[in-house]
């Protein structure tokens, strides 16, 4: 039997590119961004850049950004920030060396709970999601995780970020769609937070903005970076460019390619606001030329995932990667597969925020006793990073030397004094006998899932907001429908 010996060992980890490779990586985005240049639709952020340096066409609505203003953004980006909760036992201090777990944004349908089909997502289905995340230890921040179908599609990015607030005490995602709402949303979050000075200094929301590829920032992005930007709130950039499609089909091309949208990204935020927080983001992936559709369980997605750490740590940035992403429909053995090697590769890398929990069908729907069994595995996941101490107590070489041969240790006090921090115990995953696990009913991983998520679903609400603040924040809504013309 041949055996392959893989070409680059320390792909596993952070060592994923060599510094030259990096360099290469970079100087080719920077060439791209001060050559072919970006799409830049509105006015407001193209004056913006003109005003710092960079060469403006209005007419043509193209950006280039010269070399040095990218490097100033990059000098002028603070590496670490906290994404801060309601309440300070929920804040997440993002960073080199932390790796935490977020669930999947901006679904369309559910999995029902009762019958386990799928449906469209309603503005209910938010507030459970946002409650079950809540309670889930693994799950480090609320993402943007569903677009209701029952609300305007003009504002459902502000009913997204109600329902989020009210029922959730961790960081949140915001999805805004142009100027007015991305006002609205930080005018929403001031509430929450006690004023604009309080939620600049403990930020509560963070802004998802997200190019178009192949270098294309609509007034949607822009606006969204601008007004957080002003407002000193975290900015988070996240390309989604699909290899062979919207990107080259070699990664190495689209991966510079993504980091050129990011890197543009980054100096409108710092052209905007010196030091204002921003954490680079990717949801790169490929198009499978077979199928003429966009893959995300794929090994492609996880490959960028790890990469985009890696680019980060170049420039000693936070990051978010994607991760637990499958384009199975259903929590079956394709979704495990899929999720569980798209979530430990960034892991590995040491992306800061691995996001994609609860998703199936390519993030297009949620299902909710998968985020619970997820909360599980990124129990396991960070059990693994912690590595295998070596140390006299770890080895245990007296421990080893008195028992000797044909003895046991289970009864040892070693082994009780070490076991909890030596072995890491899943909530749901089945590790009983045969006999046992069929007397309890022979329950899947699946239905196990259901069945708390469901119990998590019905606890008690432990922090909703006052009255009078859900009552501002629904009056902002309205003020912006009456603003957009919204028919209801």
């Amino acid at each position: 039997m041949q055996y392959h010996q893989s070409e680059n060992w320390s792909f596993w980890g952070r060592n994923m590119f060599s510094d030259y490779e990096l360099e290469a990586i970079h100087e080719t985005s920077l060439e791209i961004l001060s050559s072919t240049g970006i799409y830049v639709e509105e006015q407001d952020a193209r004056d913006y850049f003109a005003a710092a340096g960079a060469k403006v066409d209005h007419d043509k609505h193209l950006v280039k950004i010269p070399k040095w203003l990218v490097q100033e953004a990059i000098f002028t980006a603070p590496s670490s920030f906290v994404l801060a909760g309601r309440e300070p036992k929920f804040d997440y201090p993002l960073g080199i060396g932390k790796v935490g777990f977020a669930n999947v944004g901006i679904a369309v349908s559910v999995n029902d709970l009762n019958t386990g089909k799928n449906r469209p997502s309603i503005k209910k289905d938010l507030a459970d999601y946002a409650h079950l995340i809540d309670q889930l230890d693994n799950i480090v921040m609320c993402w943007d995780c569903i677009m209701p179908n029952d609300v305007p599609t003009e504002t459902v990015g502000l009913y997204a970020l109600q329902a989020h607030v009210n029922n959730t005490r961790k960081h949140i995602m915001a999805t805004t769609f142009d100027k007015i709402t991305a006002q609205a949303a930080v005018a929403m979050a001031a509430e929450v937070a006690g004023g604009m000075d309080a939620l600049s200094a403990r930020p509560l929301i963070s802004a998802g903005s997200c190019p178009k590829s192949p270098l294309t920032f609509s007034t949607a992005v822009t606006a969204c970076i601008i007004e957080f930007a002003k407002a000193s709130l975290p900015v988070m950039a996240m390309s989604m460019v699909l290899a062979g499609a919207t990107g080259p089909v070699t990664l190495a091309g689209t991966l510079a390619l993504h980091n050129a949208e990011i890197l543009a990204a980054l100096t409108l935020t710092q052209i905007v606001k010196k030091g204002c927080p921003f954490w680079y983001g990717s949801c790169t992936s490929i198009m499978d030329l077979r199928k003429a559709a966009a893959a995300t369980g794929c090994a492609e997605h996880a490959m960028f995932g790890a990469a985009i750490a890696r680019m980060a740590q170049f420039y000693n940035l936070p990051c978010v990667a994607p991760g637990t992403w499958t384009d199975s429909k259903t929590t079956d053995v394709q979704a495990g597969y899929e999720k569980g090697i798209s979530s430990l590769l960034p892991a590995l890398a040491g992306a800061n925020i691995i996001f994609g929990s609860g998703g199936l069908a390519g993030g297009m729907a949620v299902d909710f006793g998968s985020i619970v069994t997820e909360n599980d595995m990124f129990k396991t996941i960070q059990f693994i990073l912690k590595g295998i101490p070596v140390n006299k107590e770890s080895l245990a070489l007296e421990l080893i030397q008195r028992i000797g041969p044909k003895g046991e240790y289970l009864s040892h006090e070693h082994t009780l004094k070490n076991m909890r921090s030596c072995q890491v115990w899943p909530d749901l995953f089945d590790r009983e006998p045969t006999s046992v696990w069929e007397a309890a009913g022979s329950k899947t991983l699946d239905t196990k899932g259901r069945e708390k998520a469901a119990e998590l679903i019905n606890n008690e609400n432990p922090a909703p907001l006052p009255k009078n603040v859900q009552k501002r924040l629904a009056d902002i809504i309205n003020d912006v429908e009456r603003e957009l013309s919204v028919k209801k």
